[in-house]
């Protein structure tokens, strides 16, 4: 019931800050013109402008992503990392679950859990709603305001796998907390997760280092935290993270084809046929 209501809100505040205005340049006689053309009003037009707005960002994420070579070419890097994982899915667990016992061991405080659970959710909010305060850059607005668009659809499809998949690799792993005898599914990919990568990419190409950083350290805690308190295998966290960093990639190059490059990265395989990639960034 609680992320229904979060992404209610989400999608609430992504419709009301579709193309935001860059309030502070409204002076700026370099911006002005920019500004009329992206009908870029919080409230000042109408419903028909603002769903058309919403609608268009909507499918420009979900057709850099489904009908895009590049997601395919990351998926050739997240598949080996994601089979290697699976496999020592029930060696890492053991670290932290004694099954004779059924109780969880080696466990972090619960307040490093709470903050890895629920600071991606407040991270994604936040930075979804960016568009709404004053003064902040432009560049910034336009990538907050196009990133709320893509949580409404990695949460949908993220929510379609989870309902999808009955299998073993769904499984959330034995935890001391709740049932010996039966097992929740529900644990591919994990959400969290994939909100921490959707967020960590597309701030990370977009802004460089400044915002890469302390996301990618803050993601890598919150990926720890979710093995330790046994509420994700290891394999389910990296199929969320690979979802995730693909929407990531798939915004970054609608907001390129739009406003500019910032970073240029390129996905390809080898003369035998192993993945590479190169990456490069103007600061």
């Amino acid at each position: 019931m609680k992320h229904k209501i979060i992404l209610i809100y989400l999608a609430s505040a992504a419709f009301l800050v579709t193309n935001p205005v860059a309030t502070n340049n409204l002076h700026n006689p370099d911006l002005q013109q920019e500004v009329v053309d992206t009908d870029a009003s919080f409230f000042g037009f109408g419903f028909e402008t603002l769903f058309n707005n919403f609608v268009y960002d909507l499918i420009d994420v979900n057709a850099a992503v489904f009908k895009s070579v590049d997601t395919l070419k990351i998926l050739t890097w997240v598949l080996p990392v994601y089979l290697g994982t699976r496999y020592a899915d029930d060696m890492i667990h053991a670290s932290f679950y004694d099954a004779a016992l059924h109780q969880n061991i080696n466990q972090m405080s619960s307040g490093a859990h709470k903050l890895a659970n629920t600071g991606v959710t407040a991270l994604t909010v936040a930075l979804a709603l960016f568009p709404l305060v004053p003064q902040i850059d432009l560049d910034l607005r336009r990538t907050s305001s196009l990133f709320g668009k893509g949580v409404l659809s990695l949460a949908a499809i993220r929510t379609f796998i989870k309902n999808s998949i009955r299998a073993r690799s769904s499984c959330r792993p034995w935890n001391g907390n709740f049932s010996n005898k039966e097992r929740a599914l529900g644990g591919f990919p994990s959400g969290h997760m994939a909100f921490a990568g959707y967020m960590t990419s597309l701030f990370g190409l977009r802004h460089g280092p400044k915002w890469g950083m302390p996301l990618s350290i803050f993601s890598a805690f919150s990926f720890f935290a979710s093995i330790n308190c046994n509420r994700h295998y290891a394999s389910q966290l990296v199929g969320g993270l690979g979802l995730g960093v693909i929407y990531g990639w798939g915004s970054y190059k609608i907001l390129n084809s739009r406003y500019g490059e910032h970073a240029t990265i390129s996905f390809d395989l080898d003369r035998q046929n192993r993945p590479s990639f190169s990456v490069g960034y103007d600061f």
